[in-house]
């Protein structure tokens, strides 16, 4: 592919994007000190989801949303396999007027892995982040008109009612 298709490719999507500002905080301060190569896995691991945010369209039919978003992980315990590494966490997000918080978020990520948006393939970060992308895309559009967002809350049940059933749920 030519370089100045590919970064056409990049600006639609971005232009589309219903999030606009999007600023992920990763805490590893409960990983021990001297675990500095445990640590590493987290080194683009804010910018991943940053970008997951800001370049990936969730809605269609509305790119108008401009939604901010504020995450932050609280890291509590990295078990490594092989490549790969199952991390335990806790995490907060808001779109600066509603909070969510949860425990015992579990997902798999390598160091250097770049996230990818595929609602049809359920992974379990991306999935997390998908089910709060449809949840305040649902939540914006519902300002707009009453039940707009039904479609969007339904995916997002629909993520949750999925990933209960599969090895991320909460141990």
């Amino acid at each position: 592919m030519k370089p100045y298709k590919l970064t056409t490719i990049i600006l639609f999507s971005m232009i589309f994007s219903q999030f606009n500002d999007v600023d992920v905080m990763i805490d590893a301060s409960r990983i021990k000190e001297n675990d500095h190569l445990i640590k590493d896995i987290f080194e683009n691991l804010d910018y991943e989801i940053e970008k997951y945010f800001t370049s990936n369209n969730f809605c269609s039919e509305y790119g108008y949303l401009d939604i901010s978003l504020k995450i932050q992980f609280i890291i509590e315990n990295i078990n490594l396999s092989g490549n790969n590494s199952k991390i335990s966490s806790q995490v907060m997000i808001s779109n600066l007027n509603d909070k969510h918080y949860f425990t015992g978020i579990n997902f798999e990520y390598s160091r250097g892995e770049s996230l990818n948006y595929n609602p049809a393939n359920l992974q379990s970060l991306t999935s997390f982040l998908d089910y709060f992308s449809f949840l305040y895309v649902a939540n914006a559009l519902d300002s707009y008109g009453f039940n707009l967002g039904t479609d969007y809350y339904n995916l997002s049940l629909e993520i949750s009612d999925e990933m209960r059933f599969t090895n991320y749920s909460r141990d």
